[in-house]
């Protein structure tokens, strides 16, 4: 993804978890099948892309309905949790646990000496260097830079993805599920059987306790 596709997500993050942002003109959010199926086909179309911006639009998906839901209304509440969970357990896989944000990529890798000029992107030009085993060295080391950096970038971006996501979940309970709801412990029967690693459990329930003090 270039530098314009991660302002967007970086600008789409940013709004707020109540604002109202509008959904992509290709997307179908109608009942427990439709929303399921546009955070499959969000995921599916990020795997099949890279580009972060689908996850992005899944996780609007989630928040289109949660934003409508009453709190009166058992069944939709129950639907939102189930989007809610859905999405979180389908980020899972695309999220890398061994990334971390303080392993910033280190721009471009060092040409081996009187390889001519260096351009403003700080490489050389592969063919000059004379030496074909020196050549084929930097120009692997040049793609496994580049490589890493766009992993990083894309990681980045789906990790603020899920902070954003499990703060709008905290909230959304917060507001739909307050602490004296009986029905609150139909949230914890939800978690305990998604499809998450423990982790990510533990982190839901987090989520659900700190919900409590609000």
């Amino acid at each position: 993804m270039d530098a314009s596709g991660w302002l967007l997500v970086a600008s789409l993050l940013a709004a707020s978890a109540d604002a109202a942002v509008p959904l992509p003109a290709d997307t179908t959010v109608n009942g427990d099948d439709g929303v399921l199926r546009e955070i499959k086909d969000r995921i599916a179309r990020f795997e099949a892309t890279g580009d972060p911006t689908a996850v992005y639009e899944a996780l609007e998906c989630v928040s289109s309905i949660a934003r409508d839901a009453l709190q009166q209304d058992r069944a939709a509440r129950e639907r939102v949790t189930a989007s809610w969970l859905a999405f979180l357990s389908g980020i899972d896989p695309v999220l890398d646990p061994a990334w971390t944000q303080g392993a910033v990529p280190v721009r471009g890798t060092t040409p081996p000496p009187d390889s001519g000029p260096v351009s403003a992107a700080g490489e050389v030009d592969p063919a000059n260097i004379a030496d074909l085993a020196e050549r084929a060295r930097y120009v692997d080391a040049l793609k496994a830079s580049k490589d890493y950096a766009k992993r990083y970038s894309t990681q980045i971006q789906l990790h603020r993805i899920d902070e954003t996501a499990m703060q709008r979940f905290g909230d959304w309970i917060a507001t739909r599920y307050p602490s004296s709801d009986p029905e609150r412990a139909s949230i914890e029967a939800a978690i305990a059987s998604t499809t998450v690693d423990e982790g990510r459990r533990s982190r839901l329930r987090s989520a659900v306790l700190r919900s409590n003090t609000r």
